[in-house]
């Protein structure tokens, strides 16, 4: 089960419990972070059906992985990094980039 990070764990949660990932978009046009565009990560895994009718189930297959859903708004090279914050306090990746095409 994933919780995101919450100072304040709501009751029947152990204090400093969870993690949020947001990954932080920088659009071509801008080069100042603070304008970056803040989208927040999920959890995923990938799941296998199985079995048919009432005996359908869904079974793990692989390695669960973040990730999140981004439709760019402007042609040319984005930057991103990734930002994840815990009990611990917060971490950012180092800047990586993707191009953006017509």
């Amino acid at each position: 089960m994933y919780f995101p990070y919450d100072e304040n764990t709501p009751p029947g949660v152990e204090s400093g419990t969870g993690i949020t990932v947001d990954v932080l978009l920088l659009p071509p046009s801008e080069t100042d972070w603070y304008n970056a565009k803040t989208l927040p990560c999920f959890y995923y895994q990938p799941m296998q059906e199985v079995g048919t009718g009432e005996f359908a189930g869904l079974l793990p297959v692989g390695e669960a992985e973040w990730r999140c859903r981004f439709t760019p708004e402007e042609i040319g090279t984005w930057q991103y990094k990734i930002r994840a914050t815990d009990a611990g306090g917060t971490v950012e990746s180092p800047e990586y980039g993707f191009d953006c095409v017509n």
